[in-house]
């Protein structure tokens, strides 16, 4: 019985590490931020491999590429799958450099 456990444990436990080393980012997950040649002003979301998350973005409209998503979670999914996911609305604001003029908007979940 003992070695029936111990047996299943190192059996489950290949199981899990073959699976983790077995996952690659999908090529479309791949390419760099395109906001395409059009003057356009729609957020959007692509995944940034240098830092392995979904980032926002300004899309133009026309143009670009298959790096675009609509929404954080639609990139997440498609991205980074089985990855536990921290949406960006669920992180802590962080201001801009006194010197700098962005206009900027946060999220607090407490109001």
């Amino acid at each position: 019985m003992k070695f029936q456990a111990q047996g299943s444990l190192l059996v489950t436990a290949c199981v899990v590490l073959v699976h983790a080393t077995s996952y690659s980012t999908p090529h479309t997950c791949l390419k760099p931020k395109a906001p395409g040649l059009c003057r356009g002003f729609f957020p959007a979301w692509f995944y940034d491999p240098s830092s392995k998350t979904c980032k926002g973005f300004i899309y133009g409209g026309c143009g670009g590429n298959s790096n675009r998503f609509s929404s954080e979670r639609k990139c997440q999914q498609h991205c980074l799958p089985g990855v536990p996911k921290k949406l960006v609305c669920s992180l802590r604001s962080s201001a801009a450099p006194c010197n700098s003029f962005d206009l900027s908007w946060s999220y607090d979940p407490r109001t």
